[in-house]
This record gives structure tokens, C-alpha cells and sequence, in this order.
């Protein structure tokens, strides 16, 4: 579909749901939708490893190692929603509208974003409508941007913060510290955090960082992280426990490395 002024949802679009059949979940198929500049392009393919993979903490919980491929794990991805491109600024509010039945027939289960124009609002707003969405993996993320709401816009936002199921999240092309800050602000539910990628000489200041905004937001049950790290130096995990253990970060947690990611996890 081409995403314009004349698009309008069709009889073919009630089909999709046919897509999202017990048929296909008990097959382990994933059904796609991508939003690629002004084109919604819809597919159907097998389970593959992908991101959400290392969100399953299997590599450090090995009870749970037969449910990799169960899709009553509740980790198990159903529909994505995908985003790239330069489409989804300010001036597509209304194409979007469009085509918010679509993503609510859907029942998006996790979202990836790579749109590097999107606005805060924009994506608040799609992120509101996805009532079934556990897990994002965002690329330069506008939630740390200035907010510049109205008083309509604060009210969706703060519905959002209250509401949503958001519990995995994955940052790429994190440049700031306060792109990690504000998803331990907003999203105090959250189980799991993936950083993509940082360099083995800023590894231990980033867990250190991460770890603090966890405890200042008094997020206390248990979680894991995951960093992406591919020039780490092979004796980096014991660095990181005397780090952790001489700054009182944690108690009662583990460290695994799985090549280039490190996992820690606590209860």
C-alpha cells in the first residue's frame, strides 16, 4: 500500500487478520508490517533469530532453554511493526491516522524503529494505539528530545506512561546519556534493556551509568541488561563484577558474556 491521501482501509485489509491466526502462531510464523517512507508493506515468514531473541535471557536462565521456540512463551513475538526511513514527522499526523486501524487489527506484539525524523509526539502516539505491544527497539530515540506538548498531547502521553505493557527495550546509536535516562523515567515496568553498541573502553561506565538510573527511579524487581560490546577485552566480566561489587550496585545478580553481548541479570 502507498501511504497518501487516497488511501483508505478495504475490504482486503480485514483479511490480514487471517495472518495472525492460531494457524500460523502454532506454526511459529511472524507476521511484518513495514512502514517504509510512504509505503506499508505487509508479510508472513518463519521464526528466525532476530533482536527480540536476546531479550529471552536464555543464555543465563537455563530452565528456560526449551521455550526458545514455544509461542506460549510470552516472549515469543507474534506481529512487528517495523519503521524506517524518513516518513513519520510532524506533517504525516494525518497519514498515520489512516492507517491506525491497521495497527490496531494487528495486535502488534513489538515494534523497531529506525526513523531518525520522527517526532516525540509521533511516536507516543503510535506507541498509545499499540495496546499489545511488550517490546520496542528504538534507533535514535526521540523520547529524548524536548517535549513541546499541548495540553491534548500531554494528556495521550501521560495516558501512554500509565498504561502501557512496555517491558523489553533496546536502544541503538545511543550518543547521550540522557537517551538511557529517560527510558528508566518513563518506563518503570520495564524487565529488560538492551544497549547496542558500546566500546570496551566506555563498557564499565555505561553499566555503572545504567545501573544508577535504575536505582534512582526505585525500579527494584528483578531485570536484565544486555550490552553489546564486540571489542571487549576477554577478561572484562571480572572487571565488571569488582566494578558492581565495589560500587554497591547490586547484590544477588550474575554476569554471563555470550561474544559480543554481556548479560546482566538479577532477581
Amino acid at each position: 500500500d502507498t501511504i497518501d491521501d487516497e488511501f483508505e482501509i478495504n475490504f482486503y485489509h480485514s483479511l490480514i487478520n487471517r495472518f495472525t491466526s492460531s494457524f500460523w502462531i502454532d506454526r511459529k510464523w511472524i507476521f511484518k508490517l513495514l512502514i517504509k517512507d510512504d509505503e506499508l508493506i505487509y508479510s508472513i515468514y518463519p521464526y528466525q533469530e532476530t533482536w527480540i531473541d536476546f531479550q529471552e535471557y536464555l543464555h543465563i536462565n537455563q530452565n528456560s532453554k526449551n521455550n526458545i521456540n514455544d509461542s506460549s512463551n510470552p516472549y515469543f513475538s507474534l506481529v512487528e511493526l517495523s519503521v524506517v526511513g524518513t516518513f513519520l514527522t510532524e506533517n504525516d499526523e494525518s497519514l498515520i491516522n489512516k492507517i491506525n486501524p491497521i495497527l490496531i487489527m494487528t495486535q502488534i506484539t513489538y515494534v523497531d524503529i529506525e526513523c531518525n525524523q520522527m517526532t516525540v509526539i509521533m511516536l507516543i502516539k503510535i506507541l498509545h494505539t499499540l495496546t499489545n505491544l511488550n517490546s520496542i527497539r528504538l534507533s535514535n530515540s526521540p523520547l529524548c528530545k524536548k517535549m513541546d506538548l499541548n495540553i491534548r498531547d500531554i494528556i495521550i502521553f501521560n495516558a501512554f506512561l500509565k498504561f502501557n505493557k512496555i517491558s523489553k527495550i533496546t536502544l541503538q546509536n545511543v550518543t547521550k546519556q540522557d537517551q538511557i535516562e529517560c527510558i528508566f523515567k518513563y518506563f518503570l515496568r520495564i524487565q529488560f534493556f538492551g544497549l547496542e553498541r558500546v566500546r570496551d573502553t566506555n563498557l564499565k561506565s555505561v553499566i555503572r551509568y545504567i545501573l544508577w538510573n535504575i536505582e534512582d527511579n526505585n525500579i527494584s524487581h528483578p531485570m536484565t541488561i544486555c550490552v553489546f560490546c564486540d571489542d571487549a577485552k576477554y577478561n572484562k566480566v571480572e572487571k565488571l563484577y569488582r566494578m558492581i561489587d565495589s560500587k554497591n550496585l547490586l547484590k544477588n545478580y550474575k554476569i554471563h558474556r555470550q561474544y559480543d553481548r554481556f548479560y546482566i541479570q538479577w532477581k
